[in-house]
């Protein structure tokens, strides 16, 4: 590879390591949403179907935050085996793979769009006022 592509490439998994912190965020507005809101039936039902997607992608992400912390050795943050240890951050296609735990990426932004259209028409009817 030429050094212009390899910095497009740097670019490419500098932005895909951005996306990822910012789904991570997500998840904890979810969750901040939920302590207020766990009552409402209809915001649960979006936290229940968005939740372990989003889990998903932030495993992905703490396996690449923190591979230094055992990662190298085969290890989880809990110290469980990874799927995959040698595999390091790979993107094939639309698939971004990091320890055997793989997201693919466009399906991840869809999903995003999915939980930004349902939390805001519930939003509509339910203002976040105590956020």
């Amino acid at each position: 590879m030429q050094p212009a592509e390899l910095s497009r490439l740097d670019e490419l998994f500098a932005d895909i390591h951005f996306y990822f912190n910012t789904v991570s965020n997500i998840q904890k507005i979810l969750l901040k949403i939920k302590q207020i809101n766990s009552a409402d039936e209809e915001f649960m039902l979006i936290y229940k179907k968005y939740l372990k997607p989003i889990q998903k992608i932030d495993i992905v992400r703490d396996h690449l935050e923190h591979i230094t912390d055992n990662r190298f050795k085969g290890k989880d943050r809990k110290g469980g085996s990874l799927k995959e240890p040698n595999m390091l951050g790979s993107l094939f296609g639309d698939v971004y793979n990091f320890c055997g735990d793989a997201v693919n990426l466009k399906d991840t932004f869809k999903m995003i769009s999915e939980l930004e259209t349902d939390i805001s028409n519930w939003d509509k009817e339910n203002p976040l006022r105590n956020i």
